[in-house]
């Protein structure tokens, strides 16, 4: 890592965490006014703290993406075999899929193992938070080809219309307000950049009507270049 990134990555540190002291504050102002007024509160004044409280979640999370952004890259794990099956649970779990049906394709994969789990996560987190319903589908096929696995994430939510294709890894970028669909706006754009760190990528699919699927393109560990 050199000087000027080394220095960029202890700055975007130490401002996350400066950040986030003070919305800790607001939120713990927002909890005690809820519980000094108790019961007698009006429902607007409770809408207004609750939309306080969720005001800083939004910002919390966003410093932690951007944070979490800044540092991809720097470093490249050791590929290690992996069971696509056990992974894909892991990352089910933390993405809380809830009463979602989820399958995935039992076989062996060799990757970097964090990196592959971060993908993987904001893939199905992404594929729940914006499904119309809170039951639906998820998929994970994979295949093995000539030089790189492929591995498409499936869901049968209402899809991405084709114009919004080009948007959708952009930074900061969500195409339905954040009062609908809580994010940070980060999270495919940090999908990108882990697979950019190893040569991979990922494309989109989607007509906007019958769901969408992720094709993610991770190169094997013999076809990756020293500089990438």
């Amino acid at each position: 890592m050199n000087k000027t990134r080394k220095e960029l990555n202890e700055f975007v540190s130490l401002a996350s965490h400066d950040i986030k002291a003070p919305l800790n504050a607001i939120n713990n102002l927002a909890d005690w006014l809820l519980e000094d007024i108790g019961s007698d509160i009006n429902p607007k004044s409770l809408n207004h703290l609750m939309m306080i409280k969720k005001r800083v979640m939004r910002a919390k999370l966003l410093i932690s993406d951007l944070s979490t952004y800044s540092r991809l890259g720097n470093d490249r794990e050791p590929y290690t075999n992996l069971k696509l099956d056990e992974i894909a649970q892991i990352c089910a779990a933390q993405a809380n899929i809830g009463k979602f049906q989820f399958d995935v394709d039992n076989c062996d994969v060799t990757l970097p193992k964090q990196s592959f789990i971060s993908v993987l996560t904001h893939l199905i987190s992404n594929a729940v938070k914006h499904h119309p319903s809170d039951t639906g589908k998820i998929c994970i096929k994979c295949h093995k080809l000539l030089s790189i696995y492929q591995i498409d994430v499936i869901d049968d939510g209402h899809g991405i219309n084709p114009q919004d294709h080009s948007h959708v890894f952009e930074k900061l970028k969500t195409l339905k307000p954040r009062d609908d669909v809580e994010g940070s706006g980060m999270g495919l754009a940090i999908v990108e950049k882990a697979l950019s760190a190893y040569g991979g990528r990922i494309r989109l699919k989607s007509d906007g009507v019958s769901g969408s699927t992720f094709i993610i393109e991770w190169p094997f560990e013999s076809q990756l270049r020293p500089n990438q």
